[in-house]
């Protein structure tokens, strides 16, 4: 996914506390962009798991983020030069924390993986593109605010995913049947959680 990404991404060097109540974890930020940073470090929190990150600038200023673990990135062979390997980390944008104080207006939708095959399949055809077909017999407009529930069954992880209408698909001859498709807020994002997910 290297390749899709839309901002860019700046070399540093940078203290890193986090956790996940506390900033007890200790790490190297090595990249950052507008929408998140990657962590060199050991440790290899769970995908999706939502962290607060603390930067510690040498002006001795901290600046401080929350965000939710969008990959893991292993070593190698680098592995016998010392190299750590790390997570990633896409940062929540203020509009999306404010949602957990407002209350959701937005449509809910439900998008199943029974298999990681399948779900390595949609990434392809579809979430590296930015959209995703989901099946509903709700009638919906073009432009309607949805949640997208992704259950992801083969491990029991649920991710919700915001975006709009980008278009309906109700004809009984397709092979997809009613649904909507369905372009994400967060395009970058979501296909960089699930294809960490694909992979295992």
């Amino acid at each position: 996914m290297d390749e899709k990404r839309r901002t860019t991404r700046y070399p540093v060097q940078i203290v890193a506390r986090y956790g996940e109540n506390d900033l007890d974890q200790r790490a190297t930020a090595r990249d950052i962009s507008a929408r998140g940073l990657f962590l060199e470090t050991k440790d290899r929190p769970d995908v999706s798991k939502r962290l607060h990150v603390a930067l510690e600038l040498v002006s001795g200023q901290m600046l401080y983020f929350e965000g939710v673990v969008s990959r893991h990135d292993d070593p190698g062979y680098g592995n016998q030069f010392g190299l750590l390997g790390g997570f990633g980390i896409a940062f929540l944008r203020p509009d999306e924390l404010l949602r957990e104080v407002v209350p959701e207006t937005a449509h809910k939708l439900d998008l199943s993986f029974a298999t990681r095959e399948q779900l390595a399949k949609s990434l392809e055809d579809e979430v590296a593109h930015g959209a995703a077909f989901v099946p509903t017999e709700t009638p919906l407009a073009f432009g309607t605010a949805v949640t997208v529930r992704i259950r992801l069954e083969f491990v029991g992880q649920t991710l919700a995913c915001r975006g709009s209408v980008a278009g309906v698909l109700d004809h009984p001859m397709r092979a997809f049947g009613k649904g909507v498709m369905v372009a994400f807020d967060s395009a970058e994002e979501v296909a960089g959680q699930l294809g960490a997910i694909a992979k295992g």
